[in-house]
């Protein structure tokens, strides 16, 4: 019984994901055309994509022909997957291979930062962050000097924010250096710091001091922002992001819930399986029809002391058992 339920699970996550979240109706699209090869890395591999506005995308990763042509380690690609030649693709020499932590930014004024081990452009690193202008070139104006590099984020008005060694995050200025103006101490004393998050123009962290975990969010000097509730937890919780609303989701393991703007309460809007059928109809019509297989198969072979319905629960967080 429990190889039939596992293998029921099994089948379910390979539908979920390869029908709704890559591809609907389980087709891949054709006009989408790109292969990446690598004759100086022990691998290929993509450490990040970024959507542009107009629909293009930039790609970093260790990899130096794209569909048969020579380039370096950031391209931009049309909306179809052809190189974008307008672009200069040569700018960006070396980058570490599988780096899952990479980020590509893209501020207000056009200009696009990279955040990845290795970095070497321009005359500058190898170094975890680089900038470059709206067309590939080389900004010899962003000039990032910090050694540790951890979490990244960027603001609304297109501020970086680094979370270094320790506890510590920095604001960057706009030519790479640290901005002094702010200063960050996590709350309460003695706390580490877990992770940040951009909200707007603004920055939420979570600390942990002995398991006890706390979101905030800090004033433009660093400070905390009293004018946000903080919300307190276990060592279970954990900080996920924030909406462009400014909402904020965390997580309590294994559940995920959303803050409002200002912290306090939980939004009382958010019904996980509502904003899957509205976002993934076809990943929640799944999840409906596999829930259904395996309590099927879980009331032909229930064990003693089992729900008398044989029912299995798919637990929806802020919401009913479904």
């Amino acid at each position: 019984m429990k190889k039939t339920i596992k293998a029921i699970l099994f089948l379910a996550v390979l539908i979920t994901f390869t029908g709704s979240t890559f591809g609907q109706h389980n087709i891949v699209d054709p006009t989408f055309n790109l292969q990446v090869q690598s004759s100086v890395y022990g691998v290929k591999w993509v450490n990040a994509i970024q959507v542009l506005p107009d629909g293009k995308l930039l790609a970093l990763g260790s990899f130096n022909t794209y569909n048969g042509v020579p380039v370096a380690k950031l391209v931009r690609l049309h909306a179809n997957g052809s190189l974008d030649t307008t672009f200069n693709n040569q700018t960006v020499i070396a980058v570490n291979a599988m780096e899952t932590q990479s980020r590509i930014f893209i501020q207000p004024n056009g200009k696009i930062v990279l955040k990845c081990g290795g970095l070497v452009a321009g005359n500058q690193g190898p170094k975890p962050m680089l900038r470059v202008n709206a067309d590939g070139t080389f900004d010899p104006t962003f000039n990032f000097t910090v050694g540790v590099v951890g979490t990244t984020v960027m603001d609304s008005l297109g501020r970086i924010y680094v979370q270094t060694g320790g506890s510590q995050v920095i604001r960057l200025n706009d030519d790479g250096s640290v901005d002094n103006s702010f200063n960050f101490t996590p709350a309460p004393a003695g706390a580490n710091l877990e992770n940040i998050v951009a909200q707007g123009n603004k920055l939420i962290v979570l600390t942990d001091l002995s398991n006890n975990r706390r979101i905030y969010r800090l004033n433009d000097n660093g400070a905390e922002d009293m004018s946000f509730t903080p919300f307190i937890g276990t060592n279970f919780l954990n900080l996920i992001a924030a909406q462009p609303d400014n909402k904020i989701f965390y997580q309590v393991y294994p559940n995920l819930f959303r803050l409002n703007e200002n912290g306090g309460g939980n939004d009382a809007t958010l019904r996980w399986n509502d904003y899957l059928k509205r976002v993934w109809p076809d990943t929640a019509q799944r999840i409906d029809e596999i829930a259904a297989m395996v309590a099927s198969a879980s009331q032909q072979h229930r064990p003693p002391g089992r729900d008398p319905g044989g029912r299995v629960p798919w637990r929806i967080p802020q919401g009913s058992t479904e």
